[in-house]
This record gives structure tokens, sequence and C-alpha cells, in this order.
């Protein structure tokens, strides 16, 4: 029973942060040919991947596993993600652009 409850509470979780990296989508304009598409910053992957990291470790601590290496994984892909440089090429004529203030 306790490992239902918990398996609902970290899908719930995972569902949330979902829901907070979609809803935190830019819309970014082309500087060279005008073309708008969305982004995600990469701030917010990085919030949803260290968390993420958190949220497993957690559940791996409470049932005493002894295999955090998806931790680890998350969290390394959340730290590349918060130290990549900000930039998004744009879908038609490949220009970097940043995201709007």
């Amino acid at each position: 029973m306790e490992f239902a409850i918990i398996t609902i509470v970290l899908i719930c979780y995972v569902a949330v942060l979902l829901f907070y990296t979609v809803r935190s989508n830019k819309e970014i304009i082309c500087s060279n040919c005008g073309h708008k598409y969305l982004a995600t910053p990469r701030r917010s992957l990085a919030n949803m991947y260290l968390l993420l990291a958190l949220g497993l470790a957690i559940v791996v601590a409470f049932f005493d596993f002894d295999d955090f290496i998806f931790s680890i994984l998350l969290a390394i892909a959340g730290l590349y993600y918060l130290l990549k440089e900000e930039g998004y090429k744009c879908y038609n004529c490949n220009t970097i652009n940043q995201l709007p203030k």
C-alpha cells in the first residue's frame, strides 16, 4: 500500500514539473527573418531536471534502494542546462536569437 501511495505522489510531482516547464515557454521572434517560434528557457529545463533528481533521490532513499544512477544522470543534465549558454536557433535561417527581456 505504501508503494502505491508513493508512486501516485511521484506521478503527481512529475506532472506538476512538466506543467511548469510547458507553461514557461517563451515566444521568440527571429531578428533576421521575423519568424516566430516557441522555446523553453534553459533555466526552466535545468530546474525541472534538478527537481526530478531530488524527487527521485528521495524516493530511492525512502524505499532503501541502492541505485542512485538515475538521480545522478538527471542532476548532470540539470547542471548541463544550467551552465549552457542561452541561444535558440531559428528554424528557417539558423540565426541564433536570445530570449526577449
